[in-house]
């Protein structure tokens, strides 16, 4: 099991919830879509009711109470500039049975969800999913390990006992998986505690500077992120090395119900609309705003990754027990 990670700070300044507007922007989309605007002389289109399901996985560094509401108020404001009523409920699940309950009683239209969790409900009919993230030119993420250049830690088992610093943003299902199925195929991991001080820290920068400057021995942070710090400042490629690296994954994915929309006609007003957002200014702003570069239509072969890592942690679950990583 993983233990729960701390976090760096318990209240954050607005300028760390950033995600939120992306939040907000994109519930105005599934709003634009969701409503046409009356013609002269045209009355309104009847009252759309929308539920909407945020894995709290999924997403980090926002309350999930900002969250909900941010969903509610988008939702009426658009509604309402469409000129229709428009009815929605927002939550944020942290159980994977909790979509499966809303999936069999017909109350779930949008879930932005942790591909992990999606993988759990697969054999619930009626999720479909449809968008994956693109970050620069690829799907999905990889995520490494870093260290000091010349610290003498070499692998894993050499951060027992250790401060490790792990990017909130980084803290889904699948990355733990990974680092899990690493644990599981070292031999040399079965002293316990291997890891007993990692810390969760909201922006790479924190947790790539603290182990720049000594004050960490080593973080956890998306490639990207770490390919970024190092253009800006090339001293941090110069002092800093990859212990290891994960593959390619995608980590999040964009699903919609397969039934239960009323008008039925509003399923595909919202596929149209996330499928087109970065044809216009605000549509290129949310992809800004949540540091992608667009979504693209889902295809089987983007969860291989993910099953794979399943498939190692249900092997290492079935062996004898190994070190707890962090969770």
């Amino acid at each position: 099991m993983i233990p729960s990670l701390r976090s760096s700070s318990e209240s954050r300044p607005a300028n760390l919830r950033q995600p939120l507007r992306w939040w907000r922007q994109l519930a105005a989309c599934a709003v634009l879509a969701t409503g046409v605007a009356p013609a002269n002389g045209e009355e309104a289109r009847p009252s759309t009711f929308m539920e909407i399901a945020l894995s709290r996985a999924a997403f980090s560094n926002v309350n999930p109470n900002d969250v909900v509401s941010a969903w509610s108020v988008a939702l009426e404001r658009m509604g309402r500039q469409k000129g229709y009523q428009l009815r929605s409920n927002n939550k944020v699940f942290t159980q994977t049975e909790e979509f499966a309950t809303a999936l069999r009683q017909e109350r779930l239209h949008l879930a932005i969800i942790d591909t992990w969790q999606f993988l759990d409900l697969e054999q619930n009919a009626g999720l479909e999913p449809l968008f994956v993230p693109v970050i620069g030119k690829e799907i999905g993420r990889q995520f490494v390990v870093l260290v000091r250049r010349g610290s003498g830690i070499r692998n894993l088992r050499d951060l027992r006992g250790h401060a490790v610093a792990w990017l909130e943003s980084s803290k889904t299902n699948a990355c733990r998986g990974w680092l899990e199925s690493l644990l599981a195929t070292d031999a040399q991991t079965t002293e316990a505690p291997l890891f007993d001080n990692w810390e969760v820290t909201p922006k790479p920068t924190n947790a790539i500077l603290a182990v720049f400057f000594g004050q960490k021995v080593a973080c956890l942070v998306d490639e990207n992120s770490f390919a970024l710090m190092k253009e800006l400042n090339p001293q941090v490629g110069e002092k800093l090395e990859v212990l290891v690296r994960s593959e390619r994954f995608v980590d999040v994915i964009i699903c919609l119900s397969t039934s239960g929309w009323n008008p039925p006609a509003a399923r595909n007003d919202v596929i149209n609309a996330l499928a087109n957002l970065g044809v216009d200014a605000s549509g290129r702003q949310i992809l800004a705003l949540f540091k992608i570069s667009s979504v693209v239509p889902f295809a089987p072969n983007h969860l291989d990754t993910v099953r794979r890592l399943r498939s190692s942690r249900k092997a290492a679950d079935s062996s004898p027990p190994t070190a707890e990583a962090p969770r």
